[in-house]
């Protein structure tokens, strides 16, 4: 389909629901396909076990009830159990649904800055607000209560609690709420009020009773099964579901990459008036009105629409007025080219949630090009007048016409005459736009615990392996659209194979990140081809440096890099195209968010640091680098042996004009001179039982045979002005942080060439900050080994770059430190990193929340507090997560006034650990809830606290200070005088 975007056209990028035997979309998606009815009818065993020994005359014994009604990830959200248990059971689920939708459009809104609208509506819930309200707690306050009991606060405590900041309303009318819901999203996105917007309803009863009655000409079915439009139809069913949608105006969508399900048209709404038969009657002309109102709004024609998902509620009077209208708004045009269906037909009547849960099987219509049978239908009902129009009841799986763009059209009635019809059609299709980029990536999720990330790696593994999506695209979803919690997980994927995957068993924060520069020796040809190709921004730094080092000296560097060349092994060569690899490397990294902290480099790595560190400039490097290494290329040949062993007795045997080049762990030293002298030392050392290797150069450098080079190399820096550095790093020269002096030195950079690499005492600078991640940034891993070597406790350290013999390429290594980095808490500047690529949001698997059962089916008269201790979790809760984030340490109380304080916040806070330094609102506190834990601090210590002095002292260490002073004088304290009262 040809790219077609009106301004007032709104992409569905979102969606998620629960409905009757149906855990999500997906499940209702195939059970209807299948053409499941989803209602439930109890079994004579059943009714026994819910002490219904005999059945009633005119009782109905079927319910269409959602799964997992009773579950609430509280936690997640930052509730207390106590305010989960009397909390409306829709506004529980409500938060969980629309949270899936969000991660559904592959939006992460803790990092968007987009305004997001909030349009809910939830059934009444007259028996919950009950039993709230004759229930017994001490933690709620009881205002506070009746609000989160309360359906009509549904939106706004869903606004708050997810820092939404656009247009927040609770809609009301009946049973078509959630589709005008969904009109009103889109009338704000169109006025532009906000940039995103959820909408949806949610109906779950909270009653004991099993079934209905059933009466005679009212709306309920008499047999369980909802007949739409068939000439037996009674009525139909109520049942449970949630759904909601997530809208954004279609060309910012486009802009954007985001995955659209559906494209909305148009939307209307209108009311009845009184133009007919009464109040709970619908009305022909209203329904007439609002469709058409929808057909001009949308500029089309009727018979453009292939499929109708009807209001369909199966009552004589209802299916005829709606076939009624329809085909006065098209026009009575009798061609039978438009199928028509209900989804009340397979999981009865969800009022407030009815409209959206059209919606959605609208939407998925539209995505899959397959319209699901409508159950129930043989005969037509005789109030309705298929003849007169072109619809026809689609009674098996219809596979849509090619048109050429697909529509279809959703109703939804409400009782009182509020009407609302919505147009949607199929999306344009994304342009084709290929970016070349490596296979290898890795795909990042988190957790608020172990068990729920554990949980979300086999579900991200069974998508994984389904090839449902892009693998690709999937890691930039998860990248770009999830929040980033403690416990951490990856991926590392190749193509569709999933190489790895690996979970932090604790969650772990690095502090610092330190850069490790390699120096001469671990060069060969095409080395980083592979990143060089695929990464756009690290390309540029090489092409850059490829151009400059020809400039300076005429020389074809590109080919030295990337063709089998032996001369990338003279020294002349090797330093200035390490150099330029390393610096690339790191800018590049930096780039992406990974900027270190503290650099050490060994030898020419130093010199990487030095400039990563702005002691000169990019372009000074090189040239400073091509003398550095042209001279000591120069300089007589010689030869460097490593050797391991004990530091002191290695140097003892050492002979004259030999020279330590460097020492680089306590047990690791090379030495560096004479080729005939440094022969016949390395078999001494055998004869001592040392291990020892020739290096692989042709001079012998950090020795004496550099020294004819010194002055000819001081002349090059003397034209350059050094300054000081701007990221610590570490010297060389003296294995400390370099001063400024030092780094601004002529004479420094002149003696680094001639003095030993002391880079043990180096590492032993850096091994002080114990929290520290190191990355090599080079070719291999020989930095990182010493650093582990040398330290007693085990470190975290990642290589970047694969050398010539290793069997992982560069993007593999690459991508598995980005994943430890992740995992590490070091934050990722993802726009930076697909900036030079082209990526789609895709559908991918949602937060798995954690299954806590809550009471759902209650009876208000049963007057007694809520026993805690019987809530059950499908498994364990980390209560951790309702303290703060990245918690560092825990101060213990000091006195009994402290100790006493922190077993009220404990359980307060339901927390297990509680540090006399946390903030009363970083743990979650409110100023509804400071009323309740105000009190019991003055029950406690026989007080007169205002909640004006918790505010002052937000921590329990502050707080004992006001106590003991307010116990020893045996008064109140001078603030106490202040007003008690709270602004809400």
């Amino acid at each position: 389909m040809d790219k077609k975007i009106n301004k007032k056209d709104i992409a569905i990028i979102g969606m998620s629901g629960a409905f009757p035997g149906s855990e999500s979309i997906a499940d209702l998606w195939n059970n209807i396909l299948d053409g499941k009815e989803l209602i439930h009818f109890y079994s004579d065993e059943e009714l026994k076990t819910f002490g219904i020994e005999t059945k009633e005359a005119n009782k109905i014994y079927a319910d269409a009830f959602m799964p997992n009604s009773e579950t609430f990830d509280y936690s997640f959200f930052g509730f207390t159990k106590e305010e989960a248990i009397y909390m409306d059971p829709q506004t529980r689920k409500f938060f969980e649904i629309a949270w899936s939708a969000i991660e559904n459009s592959g939006y992460d809104i803790a990092r968007t800055d987009k305004k997001i609208g909030v349009f809910a509506a939830a059934s009444d819930n007259i028996n919950w607000r009950a039993f709230a309200n004759f229930s017994k707690t001490k933690t709620l306050n009881p205002f506070y209560l009746g609000q989160i009991s309360n359906k009509n606060y549904l939106n706004t405590l869903l606004s708050y609690k997810l820092d939404l900041k656009g247009p927040s309303y609770n809609i009301n009318t009946a049973c078509s709420s959630s589709l005008v819901a969904v009109h009103l999203a889109c009338r704000h996105l169109l006025l532009r009020e906000c940039s995103m917007a959820i909408a949806g309803g949610v109906r779950i009863t909270t009653t004991q009773e099993r079934g209905y009655e059933y009466q005679e000409g009212m709306i309920l079915s008499k047999d369980g099964h909802c007949r739409a439009f068939d000439a037996e139809a009674t009525g139909a069913v109520f049942g449970e579901g949630a759904g909601v949608v997530v809208l954004k105006r279609l060309e910012d969508a486009y802009a954007d990459n985001d995955h659209i399900y559906a494209v909305i048209k148009a939307s209307s709404t209108n009311n009845d008036g009184a133009n007919k038969n009464g109040f709970t009657a619908p009305g022909v002309e209203g329904q007439y009105n609002c469709i058409r109102q929808a057909h001009k709004f949308a500029g089309i024609e009727p018979d453009s629409i292939s499929f109708i998902e009807s209001h369909g509620t199966g009552t004589n009077l209802g299916d005829g007025i709606e076939i009624e209208a329809l085909n006065l708004a098209f026009e009575s045009k009798n061609n039978k080219t438009c199928a028509i269906g209900s989804i009340k037909t397979n999981v009865g009547h969800l009022d407030a949630a009815s409209g959206v849960t059209g919606l959605i099987k609208a939407a998925l219509t539209i995505k899959n090009r397959k319209f699901p049978p409508s159950l129930h239908f043989e005969q037509p009902n005789q109030n309705i007048r298929f003849e007169d129009g072109p619809f026809y009841v689609n009674t098996t799986t219809a596979t849509l016409e090619n048109k050429d763009i697909l529509r279809g059209a959703v109703s939804s009635f409400g009782m009182g005459g509020t009407n609302a019809h919505v147009i949607v059609e199929e999306a344009p299709s994304y342009e084709t736009r290929m970016t070349k980029r490596s296979s290898v990536d890795f795909l990042p999720f988190s957790a608020k615990s172990l068990k729920t990330l554990e949980k979300y790696e086999q579900n991200i593994q069974a998508f994984i392996n389904s090839g449902t999506e892009n693998v690709s695209d999937l890691c930039y979803t998860f990248k770009t659209g999830r929040k980033q919690l403690n416990h951490r997980g990856f991926f590392l994927v190749d193509g569709t194979n999933i190489v790895s995957s690996q979970l932090a068993s604790e969650p772990k924060k690095y502090d610092s990140v330190t850069f490790l520069f390699t120096g001469q020796g671990s060069q060969f040809s095409k080395m980083s081809e592979s990143f060089y190709t695929t990464v756009p921004y690290y390309k540029e730094w090489i092409d850059k440096g490829l151009t400059i080092l020809n400039q300076i000296d005429g020389t074809d560097y590109r080919d030295i890099l990337f063709n089998t060349n032996a001369e990338i092994h003279d020294t002349k060569y090797a330093q200035p195209l390490l150099f330029l690899v390393e610096y690339a490397l790191a800018k590049t990294f930096m780039h992406w968010g990974i900027v270190p902290n503290r650099m050490i480099g060994h030898s020419l790595g130093e010199y990487v640091a030095a400039a990563i560190s702005e002691v000169f400039t990019f372009e000074e490097a090189l040239a400073l680098i091509i003398k550095r290494a042209t001279l000591m290329n120069s300089a007589k040949s010689g030869s460097m042996l490593a050797a391991l062993g004990d530091i002191d007795t290695l140097t003892k045997l050492m002979p004259a004009h030999i020279d330590i080049a460097a020492i680089n762990t306590n047990n690791s030293i090379v030495f560096s001179g004479n080729t005939k002298v440094l022969n016949g030392f390395e078999e001494t050392l055998k004869a001592n039982d040392v291990k020892t290797k020739q290096l692989k150069t042709s001079h012998a450098f950090h020795s004496e045979s550099m020294d004819s080079i010194l002055n000819d190399f001081k002349k090059a820096l003397e034209n350059i002005t050094l300054q000081e550095p701007k990221i610590p790093y570490i010297s060389n020269s003296t294995g400390t942080y370099i001063k400024p002096e030092e780094a601004t030195s002529v004479d420094y950079w002149v003696s680094h060439i001639r003095n030993t690499v002391n880079f043990k005492d180096g590492i032993n600078t850096l091994l002080r900050d114990e929290d520290a991640v190191y990355v090599e940034i080079g070719i291999g891993n020989t930095l990182i080994n010493m650093v582990k070597e040398q330290s007693e406790k085990k470190i975290s350290g990642f290589s970047t770059l694969a050398n010539q013999n290793d069997t992982d390429n560069d993007q593999l290594k690459i991508q598995y430190t980005l994943g430890q980095l992740w995992l590490g808490g070091i934050d990722i500047f993802w726009d930076n990193y697909y900036k030079d690529s082209v990526h789609y949001k895709v559908p991918a698997p949602t937060y798995p929340f954690e299954k806590t059962v809550f009471p759902v089916k209650v009876n208000p008269m049963e007057k007694q507090s809520f026993n805690l201790s019987i809530v059950e979790h499908e498994f364990q809760v980390d209560d951790s997560t309702n303290q703060k984030e990245n918690e560092k340490s825990i101060v213990k109380p000091q006195n009994e006034v402290q100790e006493k304080l922190v077993s009220i916040w404990q359980d307060f806070f339901e927390a297990k650990q509680i540090s006399i330094d946390d903030d009363y609102f970083e743990l979650g506190g409110s100023s509804l809830q400071a009323v309740v834990i105000v009190n019991r601090i003055n029950e406690a210590f026989d007080t007169n606290l205002s909640i004006q002095n918790l505010y002052n002292y937000l921590t329990i260490r502050d707080l004992s200070k006001l106590l003991l002073l307010s116990l020893q004088q045996n008064k109140p304290s001078e603030e106490t005088q202040e007003s008690d009262q709270f602004v809400i």
